[in-house]
């Protein structure tokens, strides 16, 4: 069997890349996204060797696929960088789409589903990094569709981010199954976006509630 030393050169992107020491009081990759002894490299990927991924750091924002799945950087934070996301993802729901139309504001989710689905992809196969905490493009999906419905409101927009991290958090059936049945890019993505499904039927039923009682 092949040797880490003598393994494949990988694609020109991961090639380029330069390995961060990981960072201390950092979460584990969720492991189920990824196998118990993971290479960096794709040859090791092919045999099932080499070394334990490395978690990101801020070198890697260099890699531009590192740099949209931590959403410039939020992701590194180390208190809770999901909720840092999920408000910056608010912030820019607030300027570029609280003025569109509900499909609009769809396609930007799905734009934003593409992206993640891409970045965390490449991280999975070049770096393993599984759910990585650092990786937060799904918290930013998942709460531009909890806001999909959301009307032009701070206050409505606030109990949304609200809604999505319980739901986020808590990870009520089916989240909790997105979360740990479904591998990949795919899974790292589908909870958020399913969490964010919930709130914004929660979000639109109780500002119609409210609409109808006055």
């Amino acid at each position: 069997m092949p040797s880490l030393g003598k393994r494949t050169l990988p694609s020109i992107a991961s090639a380029a890349w330069t390995t961060a020491p990981a960072r201390a009081g950092d979460r584990e990759a969720n492991p189920s996204r990824l196998p118990e002894d993971s290479a960096i490299s794709s040859d090791a990927d092919q045999h099932g060797e080499g070394q334990a991924a490395a978690k990101l750091g801020v070198r890697d924002l260099a890699n531009p696929f590192a740099l949209l799945a931590t959403c410039f950087g939020i992701g590194l934070i180390r208190v809770a960088p999901g909720t840092f996301a999920s408000i910056a993802a608010a912030i820019v729901w607030w300027f570029l789409f609280a003025d569109l139309t509900w499909p609009l504001r769809l396609a930007g989710v799905a734009i934003a589903t593409a992206v993640g689905l891409a970045t965390i992809h490449f991280l999975n196969r070049h770096r393993r990094q599984g759910d990585n905490p650092a990786i937060v493009i799904d918290e930013l999906a998942g709460c531009w569709l909890a806001l999909a419905l959301c009307p032009r409101s701070i206050f409505w927009a606030t109990i949304g981010v609200a809604l999505f991290r319980a739901f986020d958090v808590v990870k009520p059936w089916p989240v909790s199954w997105a979360d740990t049945k479904v591998p990949g890019a795919l899974g790292v993505m589908l909870d958020d976006l399913l969490a964010g499904a919930f709130s914004a039927a929660l979000l639109y039923g109780a500002w119609a509630a409210m609409l109808f009682a006055l």
